[in-house]
């Protein structure tokens, strides 16, 4: 795996960054039926090794893996070089309570 790709885990959030997926056709049909989707937030199922931009595939729990359109039907995984971690900020209030301090202050003078 690609070392940036190492404290990647099962159960990470990650943001779709890169949409370009290619498909495998015949005629009408094709797969994946189902294609993570530019800015969704998903899940990772899975990580393995693969020959990808990145070096690793993931499976993810909101799509399913294996996925089907009349005669042709595969296991889909995705290049993790499509994805980023979701980064999650703590919740900072401390604007609104200096708003209420400030107003506490104005109501003793």
């Amino acid at each position: 795996m690609a070392s940036s790709y190492l404290n990647w885990h099962s159960g990470m959030k990650v943001v779709c960054v890169d949409s370009n997926f290619g498909c495998a056709k015949a005629g009408p049909y094709r797969i994946p039926t189902r294609a993570p989707i530019l800015g969704e937030i998903l899940t990772i199922r899975d990580l393995q090794p693969g020959e990808t931009k990145s070096g690793v595939f993931l499976t993810f729990t909101e799509i399913d893996l294996i996925q089907q359109d009349g005669p042709l039907r595969g296991e889909i995984r995705w290049d993790a070089a499509c994805f980023r971690p979701l980064e999650t900020r703590k919740t900072d209030i401390s604007v609104f309570t200096a708003m209420l301090n400030g107003a506490k202050e104005r109501e003793r003078a």
